[in-house]
């Protein structure tokens, strides 16, 4: 296990996660930023990768953010949903969870980085269930 402290840290290790060729990709943030290395990041995803992604937003989110998700993760398996607050990226190879959201926040926070497939796996199972369950905006 890997202790992730800042934003920075934890965008190294996302980018290592996708550019290990991974069969799936599943990834939950409250909010994503949509910036330049989130973008290539986003483009590392190997085609033939599984990817699901949930979008949480809050109650006030506004129908301009809910178009902006919606338009750029059309391409996706994405869900863009309220009272959603996971805060993962799973691969084949590994789990990242935590309070970190895709924001590119400074704020003190940090997440954990599993390799064990147990993890993984257990983890991936969980996502899959909510993603499987819950509904889209």
């Amino acid at each position: 296990m890997n202790v992730i402290k800042s934003n920075t840290e934890f965008l190294s290790a996302f980018t290592r996660a996708v550019k290990n060729k991974p069969s799936f990709v599943y990834i939950a943030s409250y909010k994503i930023r949509v910036d330049k290395k989130f973008k290539s990041i986003m483009l590392a995803i190997p085609q033939k990768a599984d990817t699901k992604i949930l979008i949480g937003l809050d109650l006030t989110a506004t129908k301009k953010q809910i178009s902006f998700y919606k338009s750029f993760f059309k391409d996706y398996d994405y869900k863009v949903v309220k009272k959603c607050h996971m805060k993962l990226i799973i691969t084949d190879k590994v789990a990242i969870i935590g309070g970190r959201n895709i924001t590119n926040s400074d704020w003190l926070d940090f997440s954990f980085e599993f390799t064990s497939k147990d993890v993984i796996n257990k983890i991936a199972k969980e996502f899959l269930r909510e993603f499987n369950k819950i509904k889209p905006l």
